[in-house]
């Protein structure tokens, strides 16, 4: 990979939902071998992939351009819902939008088990 990689905020942060607890997801597009050292560098180890405990850092790893791209559109499903709706979303009506639109590109057992790394 070169040295800017991309990433951008997603979940309650980034749609400024966010209690005084809420941790920061980042999504962010790395090569298998970097995911693999940034999991094994993490607080446990492995996935869920998360610095600094529950109100840290979640980092959400994708290995490829598509997966990252759906990301970013799930995010903008988000916002313009709760743009629509004209008030905040909460964690499940955000987790269901996630799950249609990841559904809807193919991924569709995506927030089952281990990955993604976290669940916006």
């Amino acid at each position: 990979m070169d040295s800017t990689t991309p990433a951008f905020i997603t979940g309650s942060k980034a749609l400024a939902s966010d209690s005084g607890e809420s941790d920061v997801d980042l999504v962010v597009l790395v090569d298998q071998e970097t995911k693999e050292k940034l999991i094994g560098l993490s607080d446990l180890g492995k996935l869920p992939c998360r610095y600094g405990g529950k109100t840290g850092l979640n980092l959400i790893l994708c290995t490829s351009s598509f997966e990252y791209v759906v990301w970013r559109g799930a995010l903008r499903v988000c916002a313009d819902t709760q743009n629509d709706l004209g008030r905040k979303l909460t964690k499940l009506e955000r987790l269901a939008i996630y799950v249609k639109v990841f559904a809807d590109f193919g991924f569709q057992d995506y927030f089952e088990g281990p990955e993604p790394s976290c669940k916006p």
